[in-house]
């Protein structure tokens, strides 16, 4: 009942509630029972109702949970709240990415199943956000993207994950970036990397991808032109999603066609279009040929 409660007592006696901590969450190995309990009536009740002073001064039970993230005896809701805590507190600025930070741990901690689930709960809270253009917040996930990019890029080459098991957590930026509506070269350059660094794998969000993508030609055709190149030549389940997209693929192709002056951007074209015509693609009209 404590932690279902605490927000209140810290609201009635904060003092009391500040030097109970350690009875409210007792840490003892025979008690770990009593802090899961306690734990999970916190984070579960206040999922949505983020308070920064309780957050500093719950530092380190915070830090428990992130070990325990991967545990079979805290609940999905409870590591869901968690991360919802984590990206709140985050965005609106009351913790950051430095080394030993909440942030990091949890991302160390966390495995890649986790980590998706997390960055899909991450993903509809700054959907408002994004919405409203928010730029004080965009920044922030700007920020938080770049960080995470860079990570997962390291961890691909060192061999630590795979780009299948990268690509779980970093589809929902790509998802995000469809949503945005931004048009700038930074996030069309931070989707590029997206699809540099999982070799061009792709999901059923890639048609909306694509629809987005054609909003970028008049300004940055030859990112796109990159982009899409990845895209065709990503082979396997998880490779290029044929159905449904040859519409988009074609008028993406067709204004691009029309910007083509340099050779080295018309020998890309052209890999494209050949790669298209092997998988029985229609080329007829987007050759340069025609």
């Amino acid at each position: 009942m404590m932690g279902y409660n605490l927000y209140n007592l810290f609201y009635f006696d904060n003092e009391w509630t500040k030097s109970n901590i350690n009875n409210i969450f007792p840490e003892e190995k025979e008690n770990k029972t009593k802090w899961n309990a306690a734990w999970e009536a916190y984070i579960i009740s206040h999922k949505q109702y983020l308070n920064e002073t309780v957050l500093h001064i719950l530092d380190k039970q915070y830090k428990i949970a992130i070990n325990k993230v991967q545990s079979p005896n805290i609940s999905l809701h409870a590591k869901e709240a968690l991360s919802t805590h984590l990206f709140l507190a985050y965005l609106h600025g009351h913790l950051e990415l430095d080394e030993g930070g909440l942030i990091y741990l949890y991302f160390k901690q966390a495995d890649i199943d986790t980590r998706n689930r997390a960055m899909w709960d991450y993903f509809k809270n700054i959907y408002p956000y994004a919405k409203q253009k928010n730029n004080s917040i965009l920044n922030r996930y700007y920020i938080l993207w770049d960080y995470r990019i860079e990570q997962l890029e390291e961890d691909i080459k060192i061999k630590k994950i795979s780009t299948e098991d990268a690509f779980k957590e970093i589809k929902w930026y790509g998802v995000l970036f469809s949503e945005m509506r931004d048009y700038s070269e930074d996030l069309l350059k931070r989707m590029e990397k997206i699809v540099v660094i999982t070799n061009g794998i792709s999901d059923v969000f890639i048609y909306n991808i694509l629809k987005i993508l054609q909003e970028y030609i008049d300004s940055y055709f030859k990112i796109v032109l990159n982009i899409l190149s990845i895209y065709i030549q990503a082979e396997g389940e998880q490779g290029w999603l044929w159905f449904n997209r040859e519409d988009v693929v074609r008028n993406i192709l067709e204004r691009i066609k029309e910007k083509l002056e340099d050779l080295e951007d018309k020998a890309k074209y052209s890999r494209i279009v050949d790669e298209l015509h092997s998988k029985g693609y229609d080329i007829n009209g987007i050759s340069l040929e025609d």
